[in-house]
């Protein structure tokens, strides 16, 4: 019924050195229990080593054993960890249906968007999780993330009782997820929030200072990722300029935000723009020196893209990581393609120490499928014959997919406080690193 793709190897993958397992056949019978198989989790390095020659022999016995799904549940759930990842995109709220646009959405609305998600099986991850390729949805679920950009008090508002007892504000971004979250425990948490240190979720009677509202989303799931301090395009900006925006805000970040919350190595670019110089690129992809401290980023987020490829695709990139924004018009057009299975989603096996995919692949996402590359992160790659299950819609339509309707202009500007600049640190230069794992702070 399936089969166990496995082999050691080691190469230099996206994260530094680890393990690589390629195509070994391994049986595995209709109890779902398989082999032992397993592998050596290496330390992330502080420098990227040269490549050795592969020594199949260099690796210790196996020490544990991924799970894997028995038949039955693979009939159930119908796995494909090759699919594709919904990335959704919010700015923007507003109670009042009058004041909406292509980058503001009502709360009734936001309410209705985790609704359609929840009752198509999706289920909330952490950006962090999406990028380390450890995505832990139970079986049968699709992977979701939901991203805020711009930090807006309506995104966020934490009210303070006579107590001192901390709660968000039902009318906000958060407090709409809370009570959802709490209504749907099989639907996940969480939420990506891409901030600017100069707003930080400000509004006039704030009754909670910006610590207290970070140090909040982090004790409850949320993440802080880098969006610059003050939302400038990078696309003509000089080097210093551009390491004061990246790396200021991510010391900012360091500094406020103390556990697996902490995103300041993941930069979401403003505007979706990259910087206009080929060095400039290079070091956000290399690192560099800030302040005496060393800035390496885990991953950057665009604008556009669409649903992203499974991390554990060919194709995928922590370097450019798409997602699409939810105005009306672009929300109905995915809701249409997922509904009418145009497009082929992640179905999770509910074990991320393995990545479960059919066999054959659905004609929508051969050009994804590397088994080398899958199997970069240290996971075994299982194969199922899909054509052994019980009748049912297995493949998506072999259809070129309509153009994507384009969201009306850009990303909204952000009003700037008088002054607010990043601080210039002396010292900052450019220097190639190894890359940490989002989610979990590095010590600088």
């Amino acid at each position: 019924m399936c089969h166990v793709v496995r082999t050691r190897l080691s190469l230099l993958a996206r994260f530094g050195w680890i393990v690589l397992l390629l195509p070994v056949l391994a049986a595995c019978g209709s109890s779902g229990n398989g082999g032992t198989i397993a592998w050596r989790e290496l330390p992330t390095p502080t420098q990227v080593p040269p490549t050795p020659t592969p020594d199949p022999d260099a690796f210790p016995a196996p020490t544990r054993t991924p799970t894997i799904l028995t038949d039955a549940e693979i009939a159930q759930y119908r796995p494909n960890e090759l699919g594709r990842i919904p990335i959704l995109m919010y700015h923007g709220f507003t109670s009042d249906p009058q004041h909406t646009n292509t980058w503001t959405v009502t709360f009734d609305r936001f309410r209705a968007d985790l609704e359609w998600l929840h009752d198509r099986g999706f289920y909330v991850i952490s950006m962090a999780d999406m990028i380390n390729n450890e995505i832990s949805a139970p079986p049968g679920k699709h992977p979701v993330v939901l991203t805020f950009d711009d930090a807006s008090s309506k995104q966020f508002r934490l009210n303070k009782g006579p107590d001192g007892a901390l709660t968000p504000d039902p009318h906000s971004a958060v407090g709409v997820m809370e009570a959802f979250f709490a209504e749907h425990p099989d639907f996940g948490r969480g939420g990506m929030f891409a901030v600017l240190p100069i707003n930080c979720f400000r509004y006039p009677e704030a009754e909670t200072t910006c610590e207290e509202r970070l140090t909040w989303l982090d004790d409850h799931g949320y993440e802080i990722a880098n969006h610059t301090w003050d939302h400038q395009n990078l696309a003509d900006v000089s080097d210093e300029t551009l390491l004061d925006e990246v790396g200021a805000t991510k010391i900012w970040i360091d500094e406020r935000v103390r556990g697996d919350g902490n995103l300041g190595n993941v930069l979401v670019l403003p505007f979706g723009e990259w910087p206009g110089h080929d060095r400039q690129v290079l070091l956000l992809k290399d690192g560099f020196i800030y302040g005496g401290q060393q800035i390496i980023l885990a991953g950057i987020v665009g604008v556009t893209g669409g649903a992203s490829p499974s991390p554990s695709a060919g194709t995928w990139t922590r370097w450019n990581i798409s997602r699409f924004n939810t105005d009306p018009e672009l929300m109905a057009y995915w809701q249409d393609l997922i509904d009418t299975r145009q497009v082929t989603l992640f179905t999770s096996d509910g074990h991320p120490e393995t990545v479960t995919i059919p066999d054959p692949i659905p004609a929508d996402l051969e050009k994804y499928w590397d088994p080398e590359w899958a199997s970069s992160y240290g996971m075994q790659v299982i194969r199922y014959d899909a054509s052994a299950l019980p009748d049912r819609d297995l493949e998506t339509p072999d259809d070129v997919l309509p153009p994507e309707p384009d969201s009306e202009g850009t990303p909204p500007s952000v009003d700037i406080p008088a002054g607010a600049t990043p601080p210039h640190s002396e010292g900052s230069s450019a220097t190639p690193s190894a890359t940490p794992s989002p989610g979990r702070r590095t010590e600088e």
